[in-house]
């Protein structure tokens, strides 16, 4: 049984129902604002720390191509070293830097840090490593020398004639330093640590903690770590939350800080203040309360009141009209009720079209993606199929390479070797093509104009297309440049191209267009394997027959092909598909029967600043000189053509059947010059794997990976990313110049 209670008491406790709620809302309310701006505040420190270890990054590469060009100063090579100290001094020290000078022995020659003619001491110890690997290095924390500062700096080589006459030194602490002041808030604490994790940096207290070995928390949170954050305390014992950015260049580690009450005391003073505010309410609303409950408790007793003379005295009169407006408005209310029902009744039918919209959608949407789950799946087996193919296609090129060399005198035997030859390469250009689709191919993305490149490319689709075929170019000015293999997009408007030709039987028009385009969410919502954003577009339209519906979805299916039988290899589209997933990009495609085909190729443009090309260097001679090449491959007869192969060069040649008896073989034998090794091996070793610990256990070692896999397991891992590749299968000419390349380092 309800308990029978008072209208103030009703009023009280709808009252108390109506805020209690409320305030527990706003509670949530401020709590979820405020864990969002912890995370947000987060964030943005996670952001500033990429941001100034980017920029860090970017500062070193400046200041390498600086020293470099020191090094290569005319005055250094003809040993005016007067004249080279006048020059170069004044360009280091105004952006505070130092630039010491060392002779082969470790003695200094210039120091301007120093006043001239100040006696300068000798320290090989400074110059070792550059001396003993030849190669440039960036140094962590030292001491300098005769200041006893400390500082960091480029030392690098001076050659002349291939010898180590002079290495310089680039003092470039105070240049850091301020790049990283530039991009440090002031109510953030900033750290730089070198490799070793000492402070090279701190943006307070830099003379007292300048040295110091990083915490343990510092060393667990970013080992393996490029970015990152964790709780600890500072070096002055406060509790601190620091994010984590690794520079590339160096290794170094920059951290920034904020101490940990910052980040929770917007919490407390919200809830603080929403406490404040709640029991003013409580207390306003329970006068307010009391007051609506007297004003309401008169009108019923009035109406009581009244209710008891209805009857006699009062009989067949007018019906009795209260002061309670809700009972005189009652039929109003039903009439307003009846047109609300008919209103709700309207926006159900508006509902059930929407939700049989979002089911067509969803269905679109299912259909999509099980289509990408078959291409990916296909994509799987392509490349383990390429992958067997590879290992039979090195075996048979080179045994070829060999027997060819072999039959110099039969040009019947040469003749027939080179057919082979050429129908193994056919038959290696077909594994590329299944790698392309499998996105597992080795691209060498370049900085593109995708116009000045269509527009050169032009000129040999005009070649062969035929006379019969108009391409019609329509470049956009101010296309953003792109970041992709020039070859491999080539060839994808070259397939593109060839289909539209097959398309016009009679003759027509390809027109090619390039513009810039954003895919914005609503696209992306409809093609599950799109991210939004800007993008530049390559479209390729032809007036021919059309693709038909019903095979519209298997048009980039590997080896399927509506050509007659020995017309194609089915393999066209599907190496563009595999080329612009690879690439980061995306493919769509419009067609009408009868009115032609649309693709439009989607490829993420590249903003950054074009890198300077290499000169190329003259060709090398392959012939050995007798050194000793430690060759590893888990399959005998490629590992037997490897050795006849290197061998018949002039080199002198072990084997291995994995890495296990490569590293014994290492370990015993200290005159090794080269080790070749296939990436995917069995016996719990790979490739990569061998290659650090060979690189661990003899340092210097020269090292050359081979492999006809490109999935994950052949990729570059931390330590063997700058490798030599040489990818399966390779012609005898490529082996030995890529051999003797690394030997000569």
């Amino acid at each position: 049984m309800r308990p029978i209670l008072s209208v103030h008491s009703y009023i009280t406790g709808l009252v108390f129902a109506t805020v209690l709620p409320f305030l527990v809302f706003s509670g949530l309310l401020v709590y979820r604002t405020a864990t969002t701006e912890q995370a947000l505040m987060t964030r943005a420190m996670r952001e500033s720390a990429d941001i100034a270890a980017d920029s860090v990054n970017r500062r070193v590469l400046t200041l390498v191509s600086f020293a470099q060009s020191i090094g290569d100063a005319r005055t250094l090579q003809v040993d005016d070293l007067r004249t080279f100290r006048t020059r170069w001094s004044r360009e280091v020290e105004r952006d505070g830097m130092s630039l010491v000078l060392y002779d082969a022995t470790g003695q200094q020659l210039i120091n301007t840090s120093v006043p001239e003619g100040t006696p300068l001491p000798s320290d090989p110890d400074a110059i070792k490593r550059v001396l003993v690997s030849g190669e440039m290095e960036i140094t962590g924390l030292t001491v300098t020398s005769p200041s006893g500062k400390y500082d960091v700096s480029i030392n690098l080589p001076v050659r002349r004639d291939d010898k180590i006459v002079y290495v310089l030194s680039l003092q470039i602490l105070n240049v850091i330093s301020s790049v990283i002041s530039e991009q440090t808030r002031e109510e953030r604490g900033t750290t730089l640590f070198d490799r070793q994790k000492l402070v090279i940096y701190r943006a307070r207290g830099v003379n007292r903690f300048i040295g110091s070995t990083a915490s343990s928390e510092f060393t667990i949170a970013t080992e393996g770590r490029d970015t990152g954050s964790y709780l600890t305390r500072s070096l002055e014992n406060v509790p601190i939350y620091v994010a984590f950015a690794r520079v590339e260049t160096t290794g170094w580690v920059i951290t920034m800080s904020v101490p940990k009450e910052v980040l929770f005391s917007i919490a407390t003073h919200s809830l603080y203040r929403l406490l404040t505010l709640g029991v003013c309410m409580l207390v306003l609303g329970g006068i307010a309360a009391w007051a609506i409950g007297n004003s309401i408790a008169g009108s019923v007793s009035r109406l009581s009141r009244l209710a008891t003379t209805i009857g006699s005295d009062m009989a067949g009169e007018k019906p009795l009209v209260t002061n309670i407006r809700e009972v005189n408005e009652v039929a109003t209310s039903i009439q307003a009720a009846a047109e609300t029902l008919q209103l709700q009744a309207r926006q159900r039918e508006r509902v059930t079209v929407a939700l049989q919209g979002e089911i067509e959608r969803r269905q679109r949407t299912e259909q999509q993606l099980i289509q990408a789950q078959k291409m990916e799946a296909l994509g799987k087996l392509t490349g383990g199929i390429a992958h067997d193919f590879n290992n039979l296609l090195g075996i048979i090129v080179g045994s070829l390479d060999i027997l060819r060399g072999q039959w110099e005198n039969d040009p019947r035997g040469r003749q027939f070797a080179e057919e082979a030859l050429k129908a193994a390469m056919h038959g290696s250009e077909l594994i590329s093509q299944m790698l392309a689709f499998a996105r597992r191919q080795p691209l060498v993305p370049k900085r593109c104009d995708l116009n000045q490149v269509i527009g050169d490319f032009s000129r040999l689709l005009n070649r062969t297309v035929g006379e019969d075929i108009v391409i019609e170019l329509h470049l956009t000015p101010g296309v953003w440049p792109v970041l992709v293999d020039r070859v491999q997009l080539e060839a994808a408007i070259a397939n593109l191209t060839t289909n539209a030709r097959h398309a016009m039987p009679g003759g027509g028009v390809v027109t090619i267009t390039t513009s810039n385009t954003t895919l914005d969410q609503a696209y992306a919502a409809t093609h599950v394997d799109v991210t939004p954003g800007d993008y530049v577009l390559i479209e390729v339209r032809d007036s021919g027959v059309g693709i038909p519906p019903d095979i519209m979805n298997r048009i980039f299916e590997p080896f399927f092909t509506t050509k007659e039988p020995g017309q194609g290899t089915g393999l066209g589209l599907s190496m563009v598909f595999g080329f612009l997933k690879q690439s980061g990009g995306h493919i769509s495609v419009d067609s009408e029967l009868g009115k032609g085909t649309t693709f439009r190729l989607y490829l993420p443009p590249h903003r950054q600043a074009e890198e300077p090309v290499a000169p190329e260097r003259a060709p090398l001679n392959t012939d050995g000189q007798n050194e000793t090449i430690l060759a590893v491959e888990d399959n005998d007869a490629l590992r037997q053509v490897l050795v006849s192969q290197l061998t018949d060069a002039g080199y002198l040649v072990l084997t291995a059947a994995n890495g296990h008896e490569a590293l014994d073989i290492i370990s015993r034998d200290e005159g090794i010059d080269l080790l070749i090794t296939d990436i995917i091996m069995p016996a719990g070793m790979n490739g990569h794997e061998l290659a650090r610990l060979a690189a661990h256990l003899r340092p210097g070692l020269k090292i050359i990976l081979i492999s006809g896999y490109s999935g994950n397991a052949a990729r570059p891992t931390a330590g063997t990313a700058d490798l030599p590749f040489l990818r399966k299968p390779y012609r005898r000419e490529e082996l030995l110049q890529l051999v003797r390349k690394t030997l000569v380092g």
